[in-house]
């Protein structure tokens, strides 16, 4: 068994303050603290749907049980042990418990993908639209925009 726990905050906005007011047409002094919180839940929501660290942080990987791992969690860009293979790290672990620090996520927001940052952009604005729920019909738009990048591992 694996878990993923991230150690660091991300190393910048997946989306400026100023692209998600200007989406919202919000004024600038309005309800950061707000959009700070649903601009998290759409990145973690985007990494749960793609299987794509969208902005770059720490994390650990946990390992319980020996075996040989391809994590189809990507884009690591370091690891401290193992082998980054594609974006994925590939480990043959043989001790447990073993922890293998790793950083992962694009490195700037100009890097992250145009239809992934709108993803975020939707779903932040769907969830500030709504506060209780976001539609059927704009999830099915986030899965789509995110469809060309979403991983599998078989």
């Amino acid at each position: 068994m694996t878990t993923v726990v991230r150690t660091s905050p991300p190393s910048f906005a997946a989306v400026s303050a100023a692209q998600l007011r200007e989406w919202l047409r919000l004024d600038a002094d309005v309800d950061q603290p707000t959009l700070d919180l649903l601009l998290g839940a759409a990145v973690d929501h985007i990494a749960g749907l793609t299987g794509l660290y969208v902005v770059s942080a720490q994390y650990e990987v946990s390992f319980t049980a020996t075996g040989c791992y391809s994590l189809p969690i990507s884009n690591i860009t370091q690891a401290n042990a193992g082998a980054i293979v594609g974006g994925n790290l590939d480990i043959n672990v043989e001790v447990v418990p073993l922890v293998v620090s790793i950083k992962a996520g694009w490195t700037s927001e100009e890097a992250i993908p145009t239809a992934l940052r709108h993803a975020i952009a939707i779903f932040v604005g769907a969830a500030y639209d709504g506060r209780n729920e976001i539609s059927d019909a704009t999830f099915q738009t986030i899965k789509r925009l995110c469809a060309p990048f979403i991983r599998v591992a078989l």
